[in-house]
C-alpha cells in the first residue's frame, strides 16, 4: 500500500463527507473533502489523488461527468462513486468511464474501507505494472543492439532506434509489416533456425541486406533470440536481438595490431643493433682506406657503392623503426603550406634531373592546424617520393590544398584537404588498398614500408589517406586533416 494515501471525497452531504474524513484519517489516509465537481476537478488539476469518492448526483454536474474529468487529468487515480440509487444503468455508466465500483447509501463503513483497500491494491499493480513498461520499453530503445520483437505469425511489432539507424527503417514503417519485409537479410530464416536450434547467439555472422538508396550492404553482426509467451504459457512471438559487431571488430584488429607492432617493434631494435654495429665497422674502415690509399678510378667506384650500400641498409633499418616502434605525436600549429614548400625544396633538385614539373594551388589564407609538423613532414615526403618514382621519365606533380566539410549542411569547413597527383603509371585497379600494406612493393628497391608508414602518420592525426588511380594516366593521394 503506498505512503501518505491522498483521497477526495465529493459529496454535497457536510456531514457525510465529515464522517468519511475522521474513519480514513483514522486509519492513516489523508482525506479532503468538497461539495461541488468543478471544485473536485480544480483540486485534482493540483493534486494527485490515489482514490476519489463522488456522490452520483451533485448540484452542479452529475458524479458521472466529475469523474470522467479526473480521468482526464489523473488517469492513475481510482474512482469510487457514491449512489443512493441502485440502477442498473447508473452502475454501467460508472464501470465504462473507469470507475474501481460503487457504493450505495447508506454507507456500511466497513464496506467503504475494504472497497478502499481493493481500488489501493489495484493501483498498486497497475503502477508497478506501468513502472515495469516503462523500463522495459526504456531497456529496449536506448539498447545499442537492434532489438526487433515479432509475434508469432512473424509480423513486427515492434523495433527500437538502434535498429531503425542499423536498417534504414522507421518504427512506424517497421509496425505490423512481416519479418521478411522489415529484416531484408539474405537467407534469414536460415541463420534464426541456427539460432534457434543451438539457444545460444551467433557470432560473426555477415548479414547481408538491401539499404533503402544505398543497395547491397555487410554487417558483421550477432544474432540472439528470447522466445515471448503468455501468462497462459501459449507462444506469443520472439524478441530477436542484433548486435552490430563492426566496431568491436574493429577494436579488436587495434588491439592485436598495436600487440604485433608491439612485438615487432622489439625485435626491429634488437635487430637494428645487431646490424648496425657492424655496418657502422665497414664504413669506418673504407673511409679510412679511402682516405689513406690510392685507388684508382675502377676501385673508387666500387668502394663508392659499398658506401651507398651500406647507406641503403641503414634506411631500411630506420624505416622498419618508424614503422615498428610506438610514436607519439608533439603538436603544435603547423602551417601546411610552409611544410609542403619545405618537402618540395629537399626534392627540387631530383625532380629538376627527372624533368618533373611542379604546380602549387595552395587555398588563400589557410589558417594553421594542430598537428606533428615533423612526422606530417615525414608523410608528405613519402607520397612525393612515390611520385617521382612513378614518373621516371618525367609529368607532372600537382599539389592542391582545399578546405571542406566533414558533414553536408556544416556551415564552416573542419576538414583540410591535400591533393597530390601526378601523371605516372597509375595503379592497377584492386591493387589501391594493397599499397598501404607493410612490405609490399612492386619496385626492385625499398622494402615496401614507406605508404605503411604514412598511413599509420596520418592516422595518428585522427585523418585518413586516399587513393584514386588509373593505369597510365596518373595517381591522386588525397590526405585530409582536421583543422581543430
Amino acid at each position: 500500500m503506498p505512503e501518505n494515501v491522498n483521497l477526495l471525497i465529493v459529496d454535497d452531504q457536510e456531514e457525510l463527507c465529515e464522517v468519511l474524513k475522521d474513519v480514513f484519517q483514522d486509519i492513516g489516509y489523508q482525506a479532503d473533502a468538497v461539495q461541488r465537481g468543478k471544485e473536485a476537478v480544480a483540486k485534482a488539476e493540483q493534486t494527485f489523488f490515489h482514490v476519489v469518492l463522488i456522490d452520483i448526483i451533485l448540484p452542479d454536474m452529475s458524479g458521472i461527468e466529475v469523474l470522467k474529468r479526473v480521468k482526464e487529468v489523473s488517469p492513475q487515480t481510482e474512482g469510487i462513486i457514491i449512489t443512493g440509487n441502485t440502477s442498473l444503468k447508473n452502475s454501467i455508466d460508472a464501470l465504462s468511464i473507469g470507475a474501481f465500483s460503487y457504493l450505495i447509501k447508506p454507507l456500511d463503513l466497513d464496506e467503504v474501507r475494504a472497497v478502499i483497500r481493493n481500488a489501493l491494491e489495484k493501483q498498486r499493480v497497475a503502477m508497478e505494472n506501468l513502472l515495469l513498461k516503462r523500463f522495459n520499453e526504456d531497456i529496449v530503445s536506448y539498447s545499442p543492439a537492434g532489438i526487433l520483437v515479432i509475434d508469432k505469425d512473424f509480423n513486427v511489432m515492434l523495433v527500437n532506434e538502434a535498429y531503425c539507424e542499423i536498417f534504414q527503417i522507421t518504427r512506424e514503417d517497421a509496425r505490423g509489416r512481416p519479418l521478411k519485409d522489415v529484416l531484408p537479410i539474405d537467407r534469414f530464416e536460415e541463420k534464426l533456425y541456427r539460432v534457434q536450434r543451438s539457444h545460444k547467439p551467433l557470432y560473426g555472422l555477415e548479414l547481408r541486406y538491401r539499404c533503402p538508396g544505398v543497395g547491397m550492404k555487410v554487417l558483421n553482426a550477432s544474432i540472439s533470440e528470447i522466445p515471448l509467451s503468455r501468462v497462459t504459457g501459449e507462444e506469443a512471438g520472439l524478441l530477436l536481438v542484433i548486435q552490430d559487431l563492426t566496431e568491436q571488430n574493429r577494436l579488436e584488429k587495434e588491439l592485436f595490431q598495436s600487440q604485433k607492432m608491439a612485438a615487432l617493434g622489439e625485435t626491429a631494435a634488437r635487430v637494428a643493433h645487431e646490424i648496425r654495429n657492424p655496418l657502422q665497422q665497414v664504413l669506418t674502415g673504407i673511409q679510412c682506406f679511402q682516405k689513406h690509399s690510392t685507388v684508382d678510378e675502377e676501385e673508387r667506384v666500387a668502394l663508392e657503392g659499398i658506401v651507398d650500400g651500406v647507406g641503403s641498409i641503414n634506411r631500411i633499418i630506420t624505416d622498419l623503426l618508424d614503422y615498428a616502434r610506438p610514436v607519439e605525436l608533439t603538436c603544435n600549429k603547423v602551417d601546411i603550406h610552409d611544410v609542403l614548400d619545405g618537402v618540395l625544396f629537399q626534392v627540387e633538385e631530383a625532380f629538376r634531373n627527372s624533368n618533373i614539373q611542379v604546380s602549387k594551388h595552395y587555398e588563400k589564407n589557410l589558417q594553421r592546424i594542430w598537428a606533428d609538423g615533423f612526422k606530417i613532414k615525414h608523410a608528405f615526403q613519402n607520397i612525393v617520393k612515390n611520385a617521382m618514382d612513378a614518373m621516371p621519365h618525367g609529368g607532372n606533380l600537382t599539389i592542391t590544398t582545399c578546405l571542406r566539410e566533414k558533414d553536408e549542411g556544416r556551415k564552416s569547413a573542419d576538414i583540410l584537404e591535400v591533393r597530390f597527383a601526378d601523371t605516372g603509371c597509375g595503379i592497377p585497379e584492386g591493387e589501391t588498398e594493397r599499397i598501404f600494406q607493410p612490405f609490399y612493393t612492386t619496385r626492385n628497391k625499398g622494402i615496401g614500408l614507406g605508404l605503411a608508414i604514412t598511413r599509420n602518420m596520418i592516422n595518428l592525426h585522427k585523418g585518413e589517406i586516399l587513393v584514386e588511380s588509373k593505369v597510365g594516366e596518373g595517381t591522386q593521394m588525397i590526405v585530409r586533416l582536421s583543422i581543430k
